[in-house]
């Protein structure tokens, strides 16, 4: 992990684990990436909201997404405000009734701090906001149901916050868009040692993190000339950065 942010994130997760037979039967499922993470931290906030707002998580997550897109990102984009009124009104539109008892619930919990501006929110912290921004991004990939990778190029600049590659790589259609987030790391001037980190994080550890490189490799040849490039497909597999001493 790379912050002090995550150790909490991972310490908050820990502490709700289920621990019984039944919820450690499903732990092989789990994808021990970054994203994953801050998937499992949110939803187990969301619970609690759920329990306090009568809303399910689902709905709530649904929230937080319209929210997001309703302030109208762009690759520039490095903070979202929220406030009462948008919140009611999202919540209107859907049906809800009691919006006022589900904002004050959502915007109270842990995922949101007060803003300067009476009424407004924000997200947490920097990594909150950079996850829920990657969830957006992962989302514009597919926006008529078919991945489209050539909108990484356009969307590039959101990887400025760099938190953000971390955790696109570990969301399902990021993870189909590898070579182009790649790429876009290597020709926008990242630091190579940050990013190989910060990849290293984001995707999934062991045998299947050697088969989605040499699929990497293999689907983008081309790009292999690239110094960079060519370096971080060979540097993620297990035990390469232990074994360079990074």
């Amino acid at each position: 992990m790379s912050t002090y942010r995550d150790i909490n994130v991972a310490l908050s997760v820990a502490l709700g684990a289920d621990l019984s037979k039944s919820g450690l039967d499903k732990s092989p499922h789990q994808k021990a990436t970054r994203s994953a993470l801050y998937g499992h931290y949110v939803d187990q906030t969301l619970k609690h909201v759920s329990s306090a707002s009568g809303q399910s998580v689902d709905t709530l997550r649904a929230l937080i997404r319209k929210s997001v897109e309703k302030a109208k990102p762009n690759a520039y984009t490095r903070d979202v405000a929220f406030n009462d009124s948008g919140c009611l009104a999202l919540l209107t539109e859907a049906g809800v009734e009691a919006g006022a008892k589900v904002c004050t619930a959502l915007l109270g919990s842990r995922l949101f701090k007060k803003s300067g501006e009476e009424g407004t929110w924000r997200f947490s912290n920097q990594s909150v906001m950079d996850y829920f921004l990657a969830e957006w991004m992962n989302r514009s990939l597919s926006p008529d149901g078919v991945v489209q990778c050539e909108r990484v190029t356009e969307m590039w600049r959101l990887f400025e916050s760099n938190e953000v590659a971390g955790f696109l790589v570990g969301m399902e259609n990021g993870g189909k868009c590898l070579p182009d987030v790649f790429m876009q790391l290597c020709v926008n001037g990242a630091n190579f040692e940050d990013t190989l980190n910060l990849m290293d994080q984001g995707l999934s550890p062991g045998l299947n993190r050697v088969g989605v490189l040499s699929d990497v490799r293999e689907r983008a040849k081309d790009k292999l000339s690239n110094r960079c490039f060519n370096r971080l497909t060979t540097g993620l597999k297990p035990g390469a950065q232990q074994s360079r001493g990074l």
